[in-house]
């Protein structure tokens, strides 16, 4: 991993993730591709023990829990993950935000992938009911930004609550039950 992650030794963004509109300079973090990582490591773990070939599985758990404890430690943010760092260290998805305060994304990923446990799986997911849910579903984030921001890029351009700007996706709504789900909050998924 060495070069690929930024200063808080989480994943560098690149031009952008899963939310291609939010596009950060040059040494900008994800834990969305923090939380891709690990999924991935996870799963060749899992073949490679099947294979029998417990020297590389026992490398790549490692890869694992330096990722894990770099996003424990740099992006919890008390009740929920921060979403991004930008290229000076600054959070996208913190408490600190007035806008883009948190995003669904980086709570039901951070289940998914294995990063979240416990406490913070449990705090992660319910900060989304309690700020994300809707009628309607789940906002990919809150508030909306609301103004064209350069240092933000195409996400900003959106009004508050459209598309990638605090909209609801049909896709990300699922993996909040995937991950609801593996918390043991089956009602809470089925809802």
């Amino acid at each position: 991993t060495r070069g690929n992650t930024g200063k808080h030794g989480v994943p560098l963004l690149g031009f952008a993730d899963w939310n291609d509109t939010v596009n950060l300079p040059t040494g900008a973090e994800s834990i969305f591709n923090a939380n891709l990582y690990s999924k991935a490591l996870n799963e060749l773990i899992e073949l490679l023990e099947f294979r029998g070939d417990q020297k590389t599985a026992d490398k790549y758990k490692t890869y694992f829990k330096d990722n894990q404890k770099a996003v424990n430690d740099a992006m919890w943010d008390g009740d929920w993950y921060v979403r991004y760092f930008d290229d000076k260290g600054e959070p996208l998805g913190s408490k600190k935000n007035e806008y883009g305060s948190i995003f669904t994304n980086a709570q039901s990923w951070t289940v998914m992938s294995g990063i979240a446990t416990g406490d913070k799986a449990q705090k992660a997911l319910d900060s989304v009911y309690d700020k994300l849910n809707t009628k309607h579903g789940i906002k990919l984030s809150y508030p909306g930004y609301n103004g064209y921001e350069d240092r933000l890029g195409g996400v900003s351009t959106y009004p508050p609550g459209a598309k990638e700007n605090g909209g609801i996706f049909l896709h990300s709504n699922p993996w909040v039950m995937i991950a609801e789900t593996m918390v043991g909050n089956g009602n809470r998924a089925f809802e």
